[in-house]
């Protein structure tokens, strides 16, 4: 039974290393943001020791640092848009809303004064209404979660920017 158990494990054994490889590459790819080390071309930064680029000139630096300001622009201006939408559909929602709730204070008017039939024909509008103010708060809150979509990757293309004046402080 032992002899078995050791040729089980023996067989599998091949198996485990190269999973534990795989983790380990995948673990730094993380942590090297997917660049390979190479010898006298990459340089390492002195705040950041696990963060590596490779030396370039300052030109080619400056010119990612202005492509990713304008990345960072237009998400700004994208997230201004979408808060306009955004706004626009809340107050849609409450123009609906109010409008049902005046149906709701006529209907009771018409009931108060006998004329059922009446109230009961002008309430039938009040769930359309009370529908459309759903559907645009349901939109206004899907533009808000796209707002913040934008503004993580607003963050992250500054953290780049921020990560390539510390590894090239000569270029800036």
């Amino acid at each position: 039974m032992v002899a078995v158990l050791a040729a089980a494990f023996l067989s599998i054994r091949f198996y485990l290393t190269r999973a534990v490889q795989e983790k380990y590459r995948q673990s730094a790819d993380v942590w090297g943001r997917g660049e390979q080390y190479e010898a006298g071309r990459t340089a390492e930064d002195h705040w950041e020791s696990s963060y590596r680029l490779p030396t370039e000139n300052c030109e080619l630096i400056k010119t990612r640092v202005d492509a990713l300001r304008e990345e960072v622009n237009i998400l700004e201006m994208r997230i201004e848009q979408l808060a306009q939408e955004a706004q626009d559909l809340e107050d849609r929602a409450a123009k609906f809303e109010e409008n049902a709730q005046m149906i709701e204070d006529e209907a009771r008017w018409l009931e108060d004064n006998g004329h059922d039939d009446e109230a009961a024909s002008i309430r039938a509008n009040k769930p359309d209404l009370i529908a459309e103010a759903d559907k645009c708060k349901d939109e206004a809150r899907r533009k808000r979660a796209k707002m913040q979509e934008c503004s993580d990757e607003q963050e992250r293309l500054i953290d780049n920017i921020n990560a390539l004046r510390r590894a090239h402080p000569a270029c800036f």
